[in-house]
């Protein structure tokens, strides 16, 4: 094959093998776009809560105490007064305690009575407080509610929204990925008939081969393909060479982090 054809023979290979590597990327790239896309994000339900609050407890036994005390108090008071009219002396000092005493007993059992009497009135007010107290906490609980609702039908159609929009983008690309790689395919088909028409080597038919190959040609370093100074012997040379320096900068990174590692 002469110098020219053989060129334009190379060249021909490596563009061909440069568009096949960035459809390779282009599909890829694609394929990365897609991966994100059509995914449901998943909103939480709002959920009817409503905060616990602690019930007043009536004191029953407090009330009726404070009543008896209160009226004992008075049955004493009451007492001792009536006995400061009636006795004097001797006989005063006599009477007065038996008298508080009395009446005070008397004034206890009439308070423990009037306070029987108060506490239903007294259950049925801390009844109602708490009543007004579980509306008002049910009335917050509720507006909350309502609320989180209406933010999440929001969301919702907002994610659906989404979802729209992405699956349309998503159907775009993958007819565009579709068709890159059915193009990608018919390329891969026609590059290989080509170079079993020109009958290259396996190890030579990628990228990096022939655009080793279409450097060395182009300043004209071999003028056929085989042989002992051909395309194929230099080129191998070249990967060689790249190898080889790839290998020492491993061996260099390793030594360099072992001396840097503490």
């Amino acid at each position: 094959m002469k110098i020219n054809d053989l060129k334009e023979t190379i060249s021909i290979f490596y563009d061909m093998e440069l568009n096949n590597y960035m459809m390779k990327n282009c599909i890829n790239e694609i394929a990365d776009r897609i991966k994100p896309l059509g995914i449901e994000r998943h909103i939480p339900e709002p959920i009817y809560t409503v905060d616990t609050f602690h019930e007043e407890e009536p004191e029953i036994s407090t009330t009726i105490f404070l009543t008896a005390m209160l009226c004992a108090i008075i049955g004493g008071i009451y007492g001792w007064i009536e006995a400061c009219k009636v006795e004097e002396g001797i006989d005063l000092i006599l009477v007065v305690p038996i008298n508080v005493v009395y009446y005070g007993f008397i004034g206890a059992i009439v308070g423990t009575v009037l306070g029987l009497i108060i506490v239903p009135f007294t259950l049925g007010k801390v009844d109602k407080r708490n009543k007004a107290k579980r509306n008002e906490v049910e009335s917050d609980a509720k507006k909350r509610y309502d609320s989180a609702v209406k933010q999440y039908n929001a969301q919702i159609k907002e994610e659906e929204k989404r979802l729209n929009q992405e699956l349309a983008i998503k159907r775009r690309l993958e007819l565009d990925m579709f068709s890159l790689q059915n193009q990608l395919i018919e390329s891969e088909q026609l590059l290989n008939s080509f170079y079993n028409e020109i009958d290259i080597e396996p190890n030579y038919r990628n990228l990096i081969a022939v655009g080793y190959m279409k450097e060395l040609i182009s300043i004209e370093a071999a003028t056929e393909l085989k042989g002992a100074n051909g395309l194929y012997y230099l080129a191998r040379k070249e990967l060689r060479l790249d190898n080889l320096e790839n290998i020492l900068n491993d061996i260099l990174s390793v030594k360099f982090n072992t001396l840097a590692t503490p």
